[in-house]
């Protein structure tokens, strides 16, 4: 027996590949595009990926405490790549101050300048610089004078 020509194994790779194809079109309902995309990359890739988070992760999203502001409102809330802050500033348990907002942007590793653990956020719209860059360390953000906001439960 001849071993099989080029075109057969072409042939039969095609067909066998066939289920796999109709599975990712046909599961587009129980799961998302990134993950369909991951899966056909991963098996027509000719070298072995590194198994990596998605980058942005959500861990910026909620609620605050800022020491130096005890009781006043701190929310970071994600839309899309770009993270919006909003606080208040005031003083005692009541925290009746001021409201504001920040816009920013979350890192998203190389070769984008902030990893995927940093924050960028420009609170010049309430007087402060254009770009702060903050990072993200056990439940808490760390920015770059010292201080930290702790994430509530």
């Amino acid at each position: 027996m001849s071993p099989p020509s080029p075109f057969a194994m072409a042939q039969w790779r095609r067909v066998s590949m066939l289920p796999l194809l109709l599975w990712c079109c046909l599961s587009a309902a129980f799961i998302g595009p990134v993950a369909r995309r991951s899966t056909l990359l991963g098996l027509f890739s000719a070298t072995p990926q590194a198994a990596q988070a998605l980058p942005g992760s959500p861990r910026f999203a909620g609620k605050y405490d800022d020491p130096e502001f005890p009781g006043c409102p701190r929310e970071i809330v994600l839309q899309g790549a770009r993270v919006l802050v909003r606080g208040t500033d005031g003083e005692g348990p009541s925290c009746q101050g001021k409201s504001w907002e920040a816009v920013g942007r979350r890192g998203r590793g190389a070769p984008d300048s902030l990893d995927g653990n940093q924050l960028s956020i420009d609170f010049s719209s309430r007087g402060g610089p254009s770009e702060v860059i903050v990072t993200w360390v056990e439940s808490q953000l760390r920015f770059p004078d010292g201080r930290s906001w702790r994430r509530r439960r």
